[in-house]
């Protein structure tokens, strides 16, 4: 690990186990700041301003996010101030890059019905198609992880990997996996059955989510490439590399029964 003498150090002078869990993370030491290990910089991220920069210390982490506290005042508006705790996620891009951001429209949450009809998604991916930052990227996928999704089946085979709730009476229905011109497998899913066009003609159409496509295409059988979302129009792909950050995701859905 990059940081073990200043670890030992640290750890000289009754280091809390909080923090001796933080220093063991060792996927974001290439962004740790070198004289202060536990802070990072975490990217603010609200739909009506500025991404922003700011340094946040680690004082925890649970299963989906990191938590620290703000070292600086921001120079906007988020609604947070130096000293204030924040949850935030680690993240690395399609540039093998290492991102730590905090997205605050995902903090309002959305209800199911918002969701129902595939809108918010749609306006999700045209935003991102419009400008491809990591801040509409991550919108993009906090929309995804609830809405849901509408998947082409046919008649499965014994053998084939079936998303929760595919059974019809005594015939198991299973993904219709696709190729596309370069020889690619992917697995078609749509916003709603409106998108799916003439497919929802030749298919049976399973009603289920991005998770359990993702099981699916893992499951398939076949050497996917990925997932493709609203394939007839403005279309957005999933590849491997997103399937565990939206995994890790936790659902913002409102209303939620518990």
């Amino acid at each position: 690990m990059r940081f073990d003498d200043q670890i030992r150090a640290l750890g000289n002078r009754n280091e809390v186990e909080y923090m001796r869990a933080s220093r063991s993370m060792t996927f974001i030491d290439e962004i740790r700041d070198p004289r202060f290990i536990d802070d990072v910089p975490v990217e603010l991220w609200r739909r009506d301003l500025e991404p922003e920069t700011v340094m946040v210390r680690i004082t925890d982490s649970d299963m989906d996010a990191l938590i620290g506290d703000l070292r600086q005042e921001p120079e906007q508006n988020f609604g947070v101030h130096e000293g204030d705790e924040i949850r935030f996620v680690a993240y690395r891009n399609g540039q093998n890059r290492m991102i730590c951001y905090k997205d605050f429209d995902a903090d309002t949450g959305f209800t199911a019905g918002q969701l129902e009809d595939g809108t918010v998604l749609k306006e999700a991916i045209r935003r991102f198609r419009g400008d491809r930052t990591e801040k509409n990227l991550m919108s993009l996928l906090h929309v995804l992880r609830d809405c849901p999704v509408f998947i082409p089946c046919q008649q499965a085979s014994e053998d084939a990997a079936l998303p929760e709730g595919s059974g019809r009476d005594d015939v198991m229905m299973a993904p219709v996996i696709m190729k596309n011109v370069r020889d690619q497998y992917f697995l078609p899913v749509f916003s709603s059955q409106e998108e799916m066009k003439e497919l929802a003609d030749q298919y049976s159409v399973l009603r289920s989510d991005i998770l359990s496509a993702i099981d699916c295409v893992k499951n398939s059988g076949y050497a996917a490439a990925g997932i493709v979302v609203n394939m007839n129009t403005e279309l957005f792909f999933i590849g491997e590399d997103l399937y565990p950050v939206l995994h890790r995701m936790e659902s913002a859905l409102t209303d939620v029964e518990t």
